[in-house]
């Protein structure tokens, strides 16, 4: 009656469209959402429409309305790396390490998109405790990661 996990679970990203919002929402009607492809909502159908519902805490990112403005919902900030987290020597060998060594790891990174609890906005570059299950997508061509306000060290406006 177990199951046993031989390795972590896809960390698969999907565009999803608001449909509608509650009050207290940052999100709206039109918008696009990011979300987890392994999300946990209910699935319902309304007026033969199969929908879904989430909280914007569970977004990993959004858009308004048809714009390309990436934008971040309360505590999550969304990142591209400046430093890689990998060495280099100087005969340009790269030294992989484990996962576990990274984590003890500060990192800078470059915030693209930032909730309004973080304390961080686009521009900032932050320095970041490693976090090797955080989600990894492309958008516009960049790699991206997000990341939630406890990780940040410290940061500065550039």
């Amino acid at each position: 009656g177990t199951i046993v996990l031989t390795d972590y679970l896809s960390k698969d990203v999907q565009w999803c469209d608001v449909e509608c919002t509650g009050p207290d929402s940052v999100m709206a009607p039109g918008d696009e959402i990011l979300l987890s492809r392994r999300p946990a909502s209910y699935t319902f159908e309304i007026e033969g429409k199969k929908m879904h519902n989430t909280s914007d805490a569970s977004c990993l990112a959004y858009r308004k309305n048809g714009s390309d403005t990436l934008y971040a919902t309360g505590k999550t900030f969304i990142y591209a790396f400046i430093d890689k987290p990998e060495e280099v020597t100087a005969s340009g060998i790269v030294l992989m390490r484990k996962e576990a060594n990274k984590e003890r790891d500060p990192i800078w990174v470059k915030v693209i998109a930032a909730g309004k609890d973080t304390g961080v906005q686009s521009g900032d570059e932050v320095l970041i405790a490693y976090k090797h299950d955080a989600y990894t997508f492309k958008i516009d061509k960049q790699e991206l990661h997000n990341g939630g306000v406890e990780e940040i060290i410290c940061f500065h406006r550039v």
